[in-house]
């Protein structure tokens, strides 16, 4: 698992407009390896007396080798993401489902959102465990939205964020 500014991915995706997305780096590295991987810098930031959330980001090399390149123990981006997935899809949820995080997207009214939300069958559903889930939507401040898009493959997340992109159009 990894996280990825503005850009293209490995196999030549664009992503223009999400500044920041959760991704599944490749096939050559299976998600649980990456986040036992994780688990042992965690562990060991904790010998050393660190508390709380901790933050790592990694690159896969186009080896498929996972290079640790920063952590952080501090509340970061990805927590709202890994928290609201463990809620609704239980522990370990990255190794059976893929999830995206979309920032700084124009939003329209909250309300309307949702109803298009629902209109489309975008709206997440606990029985499918898929779908598009509002975190924010500050239309008076900063005119700017969050979501979460959560489904259980790399491309039916893609599919998701498509038909969310196409109904901010």
């Amino acid at each position: 698992i990894g996280l990825e500014h503005e850009g293209w991915t490995k196999d030549g995706d664009k992503i223009g407009g999400v500044p920041m997305r959760m991704f599944y780096a490749d096939d050559q590295l299976e998600p649980h390896v990456a986040l036992k991987e994780m688990e042992r810098l965690v562990t060991l930031a904790a010998r050393i007396g660190c508390r709380g959330h901790i933050n790592i980001d990694a690159i896969v090399t186009t080896d498929g080798e996972l290079l640790f390149n920063e952590s952080n123990v501090r509340w970061g981006g990805g927590t709202s993401m890994h928290t609201v997935g463990e809620r609704l899809l239980g522990p370990g949820f990255a190794n059976r489902y893929a999830i995206s995080l979309v920032r700084d997207v124009k939003c329209l009214p909250r309300a309307e959102t949702i109803r298009l939300l629902a209109e489309c069958g975008l709206e997440f559903s606990s029985g499918s465990k898929e779908g598009v889930i509002v975190l924010a939507c500050d239309e008076h401040a900063s005119g700017a939205m969050e979501y979460l898009v959560i489904g259980p493959s790399r491309i039916r997340l893609r599919e998701l964020e498509t038909a969310m992109r196409s109904v901010r159009a």
